[in-house]
């Protein structure tokens, strides 16, 4: 009787706690993921797991609305965990479904299907058909993603004929709704609209918003492929606002995808433009490298986790055999040898603490080494993240203005002198930065560069140069009599570069030589690099070359070197002269 009692006041307290989740959720999302955190803080601590799991999962849930996929995987293998423990398997499918579909979305579809076929062997074993077509539906859009239509077709028709048994209208809605969009991306668009324009009946019957935002973007995605441009856009404006509602981001991007694309084949770049650095502000604000990197390490560490358990049990028996035999020998031991027992004994403690301290400072140094790897590790993945946003946002967008500007000469043609002038200079400004930005990606990926490394860029870019100068004859010259073993930190590389890619672009502009010349070789204590030209020379501080002379000075003042330049009317020489 006490046992019933204690059941009905835990079960009133969830409903209780269910209330202020729910209305919580109605004003502020934040609010609601701090009412499920305290609720699950009580059921831990009260001891009904089965409730604490129910609301990790609100918690994980809350988390993939936000985009936030590292912390939603930790609070569903938090969830996993429990129910494994309780023997809850359909619950355990159930998550590992989530599971699979924040991999899928990540296009990590090895782990995708992972999880999926586990949820799905689950779901077979328990007689469920609803999970069973839920995951074939699932599953499918993975195959859909891999390329392989047939597998996809198959598992998304296996699903609708279990949902029409069931008679269950929004799964019915769901499969008729995948294989649409399945042949839709086989370009059988004849078949995707029937399927999806019966879909679309079914799902506004039940009202279900979250499918009707997939079904709209899906339908306008068909309209805009068939060229119905008026339908097409309806459909869009109709998945967004809903998207919007039911805060889907994801269909969002999918939205300006398809914006984007209908706007570059109707040649309005500048929509264009504008609608893909709203779609890139989105997608930053969603995902990023780093999120995708902790969500692998919480994948691996789960992994890891659970062979360790396995592990120790099979420790924990070995050790418990040992103890026995160890514990009837010092049996025998102390029945036979008293006295030589106790100086064993004391022998023992003292060894035992030996071997810790010893134990203690192998670990102590380990933890230091191992620090001393992440801190070194996290530098440079972040330079990584820098430099690939570098080249794939900035980089891509240089590139899209070269393509628009291009494009925009050719509409006007070169009947207008001074437009055609402007439009030039920009191209080839934009250029200029795209080479800039990719010398600096080059030193962002590097710790350290070496002499080396500086020989082989400048040598690149004389190379370079003398395609765009063939009346100037270059050449370079290392007169290191040894191989130094220099190493330089990386942004003092850089500017070592820059002002020898600086000399050697004053000396192609301006000097109209015919011959430029760059020597490597040290004397004393110093590394120096020797720019020579035979050109017309320069007087320091005229307006022409002050600004550029003033950057290399700057350049050199701040990685400690002196510049010493040499101009007459018979040439110019610099000399780059760095301390060792």
């Amino acid at each position: 009787m006490l046992f019933l009692s204690t059941n009905i006041v835990a079960a009133q307290t969830l409903e209780q706690w269910k209330e202020r989740y729910e209305n919580a959720g109605k004003t502020d999302e934040d609010l609601a993921m701090k009412t499920a955190k305290r609720a699950a803080k009580y059921f831990a601590k009260i001891g009904n797991k089965k409730n604490e799991a129910f609301f990790y999962e609100k918690i994980a849930k809350d988390y993939q609305g936000k985009s936030m996929q590292d912390s939603a995987l930790y609070f569903h293998f938090s969830a996993i965990n429990i129910y494994e423990n309780l023997k809850e398997f359909r619950e355990k499918a159930l998550i590992l479904n989530e599971i699979g579909r924040i991999h899928r979305k990540l296009e990590n579809q090895k782990n995708a299907l992972r999880y999926y076929d586990e949820a799905f062997s689950i779901f077979t074993k328990l007689n469920d058909e609803e999970g069973k077509a839920i995951i074939l539906n699932e599953s499918g859009v993975v195959f859909e993603q891999l390329g392989n239509h047939k597998e996809a077709q198959k598992r998304y028709r296996q699903s609708l004929e279990i949902q029409k048994i069931r008679k269950d209208s929004v799964g019915i809605g769901y499969s008729l709704g995948f294989i649409g969009y399945n042949f839709l991306v086989q370009n059988k668009l004849k078949e995707s609209e029937d399927y999806l324009l019966e879909a679309l009946k079914i799902r506004k019957l039940i009202n279900d918003e979250f499918a009707l935002t997939m079904n709209y973007n899906e339908l306008a995605e068909l309209f805009y492929k068939t060229r119905r441009w008026g339908k097409a856009e309806l459909f869009i404006k109709k998945s967004d606002s809903l998207s919007r509602k039911i805060n889907y981001p994801d269909i969002r991007l999918q939205n300006f995808e398809l914006q984007i694309n209908n706007a570059k084949e109707n040649e309005e770049f500048q929509k264009a433009f504008l609608l893909r650095e709203r779609q890139i502000m989105l997608k930053d604000s969603l995902y990023s490298l780093e999120k995708e990197k902790n969500i692998e390490a919480l994948h691996q560490k789960f992994d890891t986790a659970e062979k360790e358990k396995a592990l120790l049990i099979q420790r924990t028996q070995i050790a418990e055999n040992e103890l026995d035999i160890k514990n009837k020998n010092i049996l025998a031991i102390v029945l036979s040898f008293l006295a030589l027992f106790a100086a064993l004994l004391g022998y023992f403690f003292f060894y035992r603490q030996k071997l810790k301290n010893r134990q203690q400072k192998k670990e102590s140094e380990l933890k230091i080494a191992l620090k001393i790897i992440e801190n070194k590790n996290a530098l440079d993945l972040q330079r990584l993240s820098i430099s690939r946003d570098l080249h794939d946002n900035i980089g891509s967008q240089l590139t899209f203005i070269i393509s628009s500007i291009d494009t925009t000469k050719q509409f006007f043609g070169k009947e207008n002198l001074i437009l055609d002038k402007r439009l030039s200079m920009i191209n080839t400004f934009t250029r200029d930065t795209i080479l800039e930005l990719r010398d600096t990606i080059w030193a962002m990926n590097r710790s350290s560069i070496t002499i080396e490394d500086l020989q082989s860029r400048i040598s690149n870019f004389i190379n370079n140069a003398n395609v765009a100068a063939q009346n100037i004859e270059f050449r370079f010259e290392n007169l290191l009599l040894e191989k130094i073993p220099v190493v330089f930190e990386a942004k003092k590389g850089m500017n070592i570069y820059r002002i020898l890619q600086e000399s050697i672009n004053n000396a192609i502009k301006h000097a109209e030589a015919s011959e430029i010349l760059v020597h490597l070789f040290q004397k004393e204590n110093q590394i120096i690099f020797s720019i020579t030209d035979n050109g017309k020379g320069f007087e320091k501080g005229t307006d022409s070359v002050g600004n550029g002379l003033k950057s290399m000075e700057k350049r050199a003042e701040e990685i400690s070197a002196t510049l010493e330049i040499k101009s007459s009317l018979n040439g110019t020489k610099i000399l780059l002269n760095i301390p060792l």
